[in-house]
């Protein structure tokens, strides 16, 4: 399920990524996941793993990656 309007991720300096899907938050966290603070990293991941793609479970897994974004 895509999302509305990506989040903007900054990597590095001017370095910036857009992510519009829960699948795409999903692998940003498992390969760059050592510029996420550890505890927002883990709640992002647990609600991105969990996501069932329905609307609801969406809306979390976008609130909590880019509360760890």
């Amino acid at each position: 399920m895509q999302w509305n309007n990506a989040v903007i991720v900054r990597k590095s300096e001017g370095l910036h990524q857009a992510v519009a899907s829960v699948a795409e938050a999903e692998a940003l966290l498992l390969d760059d996941w050592q510029i996420f603070e550890l505890e927002s990293l883990g709640n992002a991941l647990k609600a991105c793993l969990l996501c069932n793609h329905d609307e609801n479970s969406t809306r979390r897994a976008r609130t909590a990656f880019e509360t760890a974004a």
